[in-house]
C-alpha cells in the first residue's frame, strides 16, 4: 500500500514536506528521494519522524548507520523491511545496499549473510559505493594474498565512483611512493577527503 501510495506520490512536488502536517507525507518523501531519485531523504525522515512517524524514525536511523554516522544496532520495522525489499526488486540499488545491511548487520530475525553479501554486492555494482566499502574491509584482513587484491579491487571501484572512505582505504592499501596513490590520493582529495589534499 505505501509503495503505491509512493509512486503516485512520485508525480508530486517532494522537495519539501515541511508545509505538511501529515507524517505520513514525509515519510512518502523520504522513501521517494532515497530509492527512487537517490537525492537523499533523510531531511524528510526528519521531519516524519518528529510528526510521529516511527517507520520515518526507522528510515533515518537506518541512513545515519548507513553513512557510518552510528555505531546503533540496527533494530527492526517490517514495514521498513518490506519497503526495501520491494524497491530491491525492481533494481534499486540504495534499497539493495541497505537491505543487505540489515542481513548482514541487523535484528537476528533478518540474518542472512550470504543473502547480505550479495545484496552489499549488487548494491556495489550498482553505485551504492559504502557497499563496495563493506564488503572489502573482512577481505583485507585476510592473510591470504588473493583476498587482500579482491579487496583493492573493490576500493578501487568505490574510490573511482568518487567514494573518499573507499579512496582512503585504498590508500592505506598500496604503496604510498607509488604513482597509483599520487592518483588515489587526488582522487580521494576531490572526493572531499581533506587529510589527501595536503
Amino acid at each position: 500500500m505505501l509503495l503505491l501510495a509512493t509512486l503516485i506520490f512520485a508525480t508530486q512536488d517532494r522537495a519539501d514536506c515541511t508545509a505538511s502536517d501529515s507524517a505520513q507525507v514525509c515519510l512518502e518523501a523520504g522513501i521517494h528521494r532515497s530509492y527512487e531519485s537517490a537525492s537523499g531523504g533523510r531531511a524528510s525522515f526528519d521531519l516524519g519522524c518528529e510528526k510521529g512517524s516511527e517507520a520515518a524514525c526507522y528510515f533515518r536511523d537506518l541512513e545515519i548507520y548507513a553513512a557510518g554516522e552510528s555505531e546503533t544496532p540496527l533494530g527492526a520495522n517490517a514495514q521498513a523491511f518490506s519497503e526495501l525489499q520491494s524497491r530491491c526488486s525492481v533494481g534499486r540499488t540504495q534499497a539493495c545496499y541497505h537491505l543487505g545491511l540489515l542481513h548482514v548487520d541487523g535484528p537476528m530475525d533478518y540474518r542472512d549473510a550470504s543473502q547480505g553479501n550479495m545484496l552489499l554486492r549488487q548494491g556495489c555494482e550498482g553505485g551504492a559505493y559504502e557497499a563496495c566499502l563493506l564488503l572489502a574491509d573482512p577481505l583485507v584482513r585476510s592473510s591470504e594474498p588473493a583476498m587482500q587484491e579482491q579487496a583493492r579491487a573493490l576500493y578501487r571501484k568505490g574510490c573511482d565512483g568518487g567514494h573518499a572512505k573507499s579512496c582512503l582505504a585504498l590508500l592505506s592499501q598500496i604503496d604510498a611512493g607509488g604513482e597509483e596513490a599520487v592518483k588515489v590520493r587526488a582522487q580521494a582529495c576531490k572526493a572531499g577527503a581533506d587529510s589527501a589534499c595536503k
